[in-house]
């Protein structure tokens, strides 16, 4: 199979845009658990591994959207 450096490029920019999206996934899920989901959640006094806690109410949440970034982080770490 002969690969095409225009093709390899493309998947190598797609593959580390992963790693962006991943940054913002996790932000983006940490704010939201931690406000809307888990009211009373305090970032001072609280670790961020309390969200996902068992009985937490943001456990189902917490856990699914880190199978999304785990796997947007492999991608990331294939492109580099």
């Amino acid at each position: 199979m002969v690969f095409d450096q225009k093709n390899v490029n493309s998947v190598l920019t797609v593959l580390l845009i992963c790693g962006i999206i991943s940054s913002i996934l996790f932000i983006m899920s940490d704010i939201l658990a931690s406000t809307v989901i888990y009211s009373g959640y305090d970032y001072t006094s609280q670790q961020v591994s309390e969200l996902s806690a068992i009985n937490a109410p943001s456990r189902n949440f917490w856990i699914a959207t880190t199978f999304l970034y785990s796997a947007l982080v492999i991608a990331f770490s294939i492109g580099i």
